[in-house]
């Protein structure tokens, strides 16, 4: 038989000192180690602690990811007929987990409620670290929700609105990378400003050839930025080392550029004395190579 986990019960564990959130309608315990290791980093876990946060995990989760919270799982919650009546995560007061000199993890209050005239009900102020106290922790009180013109009801309704948004938007096939009328006619425009550039760096038109080559790498970045996302491929590795050129082209766009200004200046300068009419009509396209991708 599944025991259906209370609210009061899921409120006793967070003061002894548990990181529990609810995931479509489940309870999931999250390990102290985890805090440290999440991507999205601690504060992501911590302001959902006594929460429902199905729709941003969901959101910001892959498949795989979710399958695996399930082992973290202690059990349905009891729901309410708009869904989980929420508590106040623990740190939205002040109070937070922290190894004490003794190695063990205990509360400490970081910061205090603001109850100054014209301040919302949500904001706190930040103590002293000599100020920090280690108190026996939250109470039960503490972590009640305050009153809010936004009702259970309402945001509710709001989420399952989104979910519907969402489905619709997988159903169009907007996750779906289009990479030929998608990233087709950015390789076309790459082309095109390659093209551009080497003709006239041919022609000793080193400046304009200049402008043309520095806003090929200036495209470039967006092409690298995009395919860094997993949903650009669904290779979370592949994709992330693309990603990784992106910062090298911007630092290449400034500095190819420069160069070749430079190389034009100093040509200009030594047409006073050999004319242009002297230099060879073409010019490799291996130098032109050179000149475009040694930065």
């Amino acid at each position: 038989m599944t025991v259906i986990i209370s609210r009061k019960s899921v409120a006793a564990r967070i003061l002894d000192g548990e990181h529990l959130f609810i995931l479509n309608g489940h309870l999931i315990r999250v390990p102290h180690q985890w805090l440290s290791a999440h991507p999205g980093g601690a504060l992501a876990i911590l302001h959902f602690i006594g929460r429902d946060a199905t729709d941003e995990v969901e959101a910001y989760h892959p498949k795989h990811v979710l399958q695996k919270m399930r082992a973290f799982s202690q059990g349905p919650v009891q729901l309410s007929t708009d869904g989980w009546v929420p508590l106040l995560p623990p740190i939205s007061t002040g109070w937070i987990r922290k190894l004490s000199p003794d190695g063990l993890p205990h509360w400490h209050n970081e910061a205090i409620p603001d109850h100054s005239e014209g301040a919302p009900s949500s904001q706190i102020l930040l103590v002293k670290k000599s100020d920090v106290s280690l108190a026996s922790g939250p109470s039960l009180a503490s972590i009640q929700p305050p009153p809010s013109t936004l009702s259970l009801k309402t945001q509710s309704q709001h989420s399952t609105a989104y979910k519907e948004l969402h489905r619709r938007v997988v159903a169009v096939g907007l996750y779906q990378t289009r990479y030929i009328s998608g990233y087709g006619p950015e390789v076309a425009r790459y082309i095109l400003l390659s093209l551009s550039s080497y003709l006239l760096y041919q022609r000793h038109l080193f400046f304009p050839s200049a402008v043309f080559l520095g806003a090929l790498w200036h495209q470039l970045v967006f092409t690298c930025h995009d395919l860094g996302h997993v949903g650009a491929g669904g290779s979370t590795y592949v994709f992330f080392c693309v990603s990784l050129t992106g910062p090298q082209l911007t630092f290449s766009t400034r500095i190819t550029t420069s160069i070749m200004v430079r190389f034009s200046r100093s040509t200009i300068a030594s047409s006073s004395k050999d004319s242009f009419s002297q230099l060879s009509p073409t010019i490799p396209l291996s130098k032109w190579l050179r000149y475009s991708v040694c930065f």
